[in-house]
């Protein structure tokens, strides 16, 4: 079985060993955002409306991964060979 993940807008596929080592990497790693405060009173964006923030959050609040099964990935692997090769 592998996990798609998406990281930075591209598609990769781990094992679950990986999938483990991304999810303890990134827990409890911190998130920038901003926040709208309204016109005027920020100190950033459109009409100085936004704040910069800084939250922890969790794997599970925004990482996500769809199973793959191996027969998917070899099957796969194979008609890019074929492709390749005529």
């Amino acid at each position: 079985m592998r996990y798609q993940v998406n990281v930075s807008g591209k598609n990769i596929l781990l094992t679950q060993h990986q999938l483990e080592i991304l999810m303890t990497a990134v827990q409890d790693a911190e998130q920038i955002g901003e926040k709208h405060v309204g016109t005027g009173k920020g100190s950033q964006g459109y009409q100085m409306a936004y704040v910069p923030t800084i939250e922890a959050k969790q794997p599970h609040e925004w990482l996500s991964c769809l199973c793959v099964a191996d027969d998917f990935v070899d099957a796969t692997k194979l008609a890019m060979k074929l492709a390749t090769t005529e």
